[in-house]
């Protein structure tokens, strides 16, 4: 099954998230920084996409995108930045994401990009 990993330090918006994905059938798995983030990837957590935010403490979207990065087994994970930063889509572009989303997001886009990129990454055309 698809998995997504949610990078975000909000935890109403993670639970929304995590419910949104349990909707459609994808499972998520959340994070609540950067940090964390990345020790679950360290640890073996292999998503199949990252939802990520910018702005967090302790380890902001952008140092977990360079160790992501640094990590050869997961450096190809798509990842999908949701940001209400003002310079959100620039560091997003300048990050190699897949996609941006300025946050608030809408739920229904999130999930036709999300599906989009499980699509691609399995080499099919994603499921309804």
């Amino acid at each position: 099954m698809p998995s997504i990993l949610v990078v975000d330090d909000d935890a109403a918006y993670t639970a929304a998230l995590r419910e949104l994905f349990d909707s459609v059938g994808l499972e998520a798995v959340v994070a609540n920084d950067g940090r964390e983030g990345l020790r679950l990837l360290r640890d073996g957590l292999q998503p199949t996409v990252i939802v990520l935010d910018l702005d967090m403490p302790s380890l902001s979207g952008v140092s977990f995108r360079f160790g992501q990065l640094g990590e050869a087994r997961v450096a190809d994970i798509p990842v999908i930045v949701c940001s209400g930063i003002s310079q959100g889509a620039d560091t997003a572009r300048l990050l190699g994401a897949a996609e941006f989303l300025r946050k608030p997001i809408h739920a229904a886009q999130l999930i036709r990009i999300v599906r989009r990129l499980i699509g691609e990454r399995h080499g099919s055309s994603p499921a309804g």
